[in-house]
């Protein structure tokens, strides 16, 4: 058990990395870093859409001048005269193109936020990492595992925003699949759930890092275990 001064430790350091990096994203150039980085992992984990070979999606900067140029570089086919994409969302900087090659002429447009979808969970992991009261060197490895798992949750996260949002939509031309009624209302309340709930960020990057930290305790006491067996067996020699 932690003594009462390392919890208050604790929290206080998780309160304070985790505020100045909110206060960071007010940068505009750590902004515009975060959500490039964000993009660039968007692009490179769904130029092919999972296990679908004629779907693929494209992360472009939404706030960009030339929109409609970009998006027209990137599609097989053209946008019809007079295409207007999206109007801006708040603090959706991202326009996710989703492509089906096999209906080249109907692309699907999303908005999304790097914030949200992205940085959000992975500074609270960050936070919590630095914050966690063991060694430096366990904290570094807590951090390495923190990110891995906050990262395959922001893939989670960005294939069921896709799917919810043009893929499995049996009402778009382009969709891959056309889910009955019940997968349909699943899909749309994971996506409430999941992408759209601010809070969500900090309930599971929480519970991942505390998977992380039960990870390490299991496995030091593995290697304990593995440690004592040769002492005993030379013992009995």
């Amino acid at each position: 058990m932690f003594e009462p001064k390392t919890i208050v430790r604790f929290a206080v350091t998780v309160t304070v990395i985790y505020a100045v990096l909110t206060w960071m994203w007010q940068w505009s150039p750590f902004e515009r870093g975060y959500s490039s980085y964000f993009r660039m992992m968007g692009n490179s984990a769904f130029s092919q859409f999972w296990f679908w070979p004629e779907a693929k999606v494209r992360f472009l900067d939404a706030e960009a001048p030339g929109l409609i140029d970009r998006i027209n570089s990137v599609l097989p086919g053209k946008l019809p005269p007079g295409f207007e994409p999206p109007r801006a969302q708040g603090v959706r900087d991202t326009m996710l193109v989703l492509m089906n090659r096999e209906v080249p002429e109907v692309p699907g447009l999303l908005r999304t936020s790097s914030r949200i979808i992205g940085y959000t969970p992975t500074a609270v992991m960050f936070a919590l990492a630095l914050g966690t009261p063991v060694a430096w060197k366990r904290r570094g490895w807590v951090l390495v595992w923190g990110m891995f798992l906050v990262h395959v949750f922001i893939l989670v996260r960005l294939t069921v925003l896709i799917l919810n949002g043009g893929f499995a939509d049996g009402a778009k031309r382009y969709a891959l699949f056309r889910p009955g009624p019940f997968m349909t209302n699943v899909l749309d309340r994971v996506d409430v759930v999941l992408c759209d709930d601010p809070t969500f960020s900090y309930l599971v990057s929480g519970v991942l890092w505390v998977l992380v930290l039960i990870g390490f305790e299991i496995w030091t006491s593995f290697r304990a275990r593995r440690a004592k067996v040769p002492a005993v067996r030379s013992n009995r020699r």
